[in-house]
Order: C-alpha cells, then structure tokens, then sequence
C-alpha cells in the first residue's frame, strides 16, 4: 500500500522539480536554497466520514499547505505555484484559499505565496503517481 501523505509529496515535487528541486514538508528543512517549496500535509481522522451509509468506510480530510518561496521575483513564486496548482487539482484536491502573498518583514528578499487545499480521501481511496 502507498502512505498517500508520500503520494503527495512526491506528486508536488515532481510537478515542480523542472524549477524548484529543493522541496520539503517541514519548515526546518528549507534552509536557504532557493526557490524552495514547503508542503505541509495534515488529516482530521476525527472526522470518520462514513462515504456510503452502512458499509463502515470511513474517510479522512486531508489538508495541504503549500508555500513557494523565491529570492528572484514574485512572478517566479506565482508560477511555482501554479505547477503545484496543477498537480493538486489531478490529485483531486480542490483549493480553498489562495494562492496569496505572504508579508516576509524577517526576509524581505524572499518572495513568498501559499495556498491551502482540502480533499476527503476514503479508506479504498488511491492517490496515483502524477506523470
């Protein structure tokens, strides 16, 4: 079986390695290697959505975070962004804010989006590998 939280990962880092190589799922291991993306993956298995009434599947909300980070241009974030957009949306994941800039007052050489995604992924749910 595959961890679909790895799924994710690999998908985003694929999506964007022709630009970014360096990208991470925590926020300690960007470093300062740019461009750079962090994705930071979370569930509320407190929320057992039962998909189909009687048949005891249940699901989990998975939330993403993605953040591009650039020391080139804000252009240059927005279109890392949106190969990530891209992957997300195949993935099944529909976004629920962003993307957006974030103010960066400790490094204001860094230009900085982030856009957050939601997807409900059942318990038979397969996050394929993007191509």
């Amino acid at each position: 079986m595959i961890y679909w939280k790895n799924r994710i990962l690999t998908n985003v880092k694929n999506a964007v390695s022709a630009k970014c190589s360096n990208v991470v799922s925590t926020e300690s291991s960007i470093k300062s290697k740019f461009p750079a993306m962090l994705v930071k993956i979370s569930s509320n298995s407190a929320v057992a959505d039962d998909l189909e009434p009687g048949d005891g599947e249940n699901a989990v909300r998975c939330f993403v975070t993605i953040e591009a980070y650039c020391k080139t241009t804000l252009q240059d974030s927005i279109n890392l962004m949106e190969l990530a957009n891209g992957a997300m949306y195949q993935m099944g994941f529909k976004r629920r804010q962003g993307p957006l800039e974030v103010d960066n007052p400790e490094a204001p050489e860094v230009f900085r989006m982030t856009a957050r995604y939601v997807r409900i992924i059942g318990a038979n749910d397969t996050i394929n590998l993007l191509t």
